[in-house]
């Protein structure tokens, strides 16, 4: 469809440039061709009427030489009166480059070749010829001036009016692009927000069945246990039972601690980011067996950090870690930490199966399969003013990528 969309947009620039086109060069001929018999270049056509007369001139006197001299400067003279109605006229009069002498000049010498015939001074008539010749040179020059300003004005108008239909074109297909790029981001925007309800509701029904299958149950046990304790007499026996309700209350404990440990994120006042990370990597392990590894060196700038820059990248590697639990079927991982100047770089990887990398994260693809951990991940970088790089193929394992940069601060003086 935008494909189409643009092909029409260059379609209509041609159409309307070419319209232009010929609406200029109708309007050129039209101001070469005037009106009445002066068709063609008007110049030539005088030089052409000039040239006869000046042939008759040279020609042996006879009884009527001098009759037919007057009769064709007469039409020479009509001819210059009827250019001066013609549009043709009008554009030289408004042209810098046209001097009214040149139209005075040939009218003058005009008049005083058809004087000197009639008083019959043929000596002079050479003479007066060279001068009209001259007239006629200097209206050619002029005229060729004249009609290259004209086709450079035009020229000048559909170069113009072509690169602004072109830029129009490119901005409405522009347009066109972003309004399908929002349509775009609005539906994934749409779909991240389901999601995000459907992870409430996951959450929700996993917390539920947390408190259901562990505290729930151990309560419901250890309350029978207490009612079981008033029938027995025994005091060894009743030790041995308080005993076992002890256990399990401190197993209560350390139950809805879990539970509450894995909904709060660490408190970053009172432990490092460090320390978060190995906590995490450790219990990650003994939860699913995966052999997690955590590589980081003691640096003063991890303390240097904020709060909320701690917790994304914490936020970060966890969310990498529940992929390759979810996805990976991995049986190694690793999570490295190491500033590259004032760039934290952190490297997530496993050996599991890996996956087809997309080549843009815009892909709604990647959201449409459900990975919708990835899109807040993205999120979590541009939070940092980091990038985020997937490196994967399928049964080579996966490594995410993430640059964060942190400038230090210039020391005061």
């Amino acid at each position: 469809m935008e494909k189409r969309f643009w092909q029409m947009c260059f379609l209509g620039a041609f159409i309307l440039s070419g319209s232009f086109s010929a609406f200029c060069a109708g309007n050129s001929v039209a101001s070469s061709s005037g009106q009445g018999d002066h068709s063609g270049e008007p110049v030539y056509v005088f030089s052409r009427q000039w040239l006869d007369i000046e042939q008759l001139m040279l020609e042996e006197n006879g009884q009527d030489k001098n009759e037919q001299l007057l009769g064709m400067l007469r039409d020479f003279r009509a001819s210059l009166e009827d250019l001066i109605e013609t549009p043709l006229y009008q554009t030289y009069r408004f042209n810098s480059l046209f001097h009214k002498e040149t139209m005075n000049r040939l009218f003058a010498a005009s008049a005083n070749f058809e004087e000197a015939v009639l008083q019959g001074r043929q000596e002079e008539l050479p003479a007066l010829a060279l001068d009209m010749n001259e007239a006629l040179n200097n209206w050619q020059e002029q005229d060729a001036e004249v009609a290259d300003a004209i086709h450079l004005r035009y020229f000048n108008q559909f170069f113009i009016l072509t690169a602004v239909i072109s830029l129009l074109a490119l901005a409405i297909w522009l347009l066109n692009r972003a309004l399908a790029h929002s349509q775009v981001r609005a539906e994934q925007s749409a779909a991240f927000s389901q999601a995000i309800v459907l992870a409430q509701e996951d959450e929700r029904s996993r917390i539920s069945r947390e408190l259901h299958d562990t505290v729930a149950q151990d309560l419901r046990a250890q309350a029978l246990r207490i009612a079981g304790l008033k029938r027995v007499e025994d005091r060894t026996e009743q030790a041995a039972l308080c005993d076992e309700l002890a256990a399990t209350q401190r197993g209560l404990v350390d139950s809805i601690r879990a539970i509450c440990d894995g909904l709060f994120p660490p408190d970053f006042r009172y432990q490092g980011l460090g320390d978060a990370l190995d906590r995490l990597c450790r219990e990650f392990g003994e939860r699913t067996g995966i052999d997690c590894r955590l590589t980081l060196r003691e640096d003063p700038r991890y303390t240097d950090m904020d709060t909320t820059a701690q917790l994304q990248c914490f936020r970060l590697v966890q969310e990498a870690l529940t992929n390759i639990e979810k996805h990976a079927e991995a049986s190694e991982a690793a999570v490295v930490l190491r500033w590259e100047e004032d760039t934290l770089l952190i490297c997530i990887s496993d050996n599991g199966k890996g996956f087809t990398v997309s080549p843009s994260r815009e892909n709604p693809a990647i959201y449409a399969a459900g990975h919708f951990g990835i899109r807040g991940m993205y999120t979590r970088t541009a939070i940092l003013r980091g990038s985020l790089r997937f490196e994967s193929e399928r049964g080579e394992g996966t490594t995410v990528i993430i640059r964060a940069p942190f400038p230090r601060e210039a020391p005061r003086p």
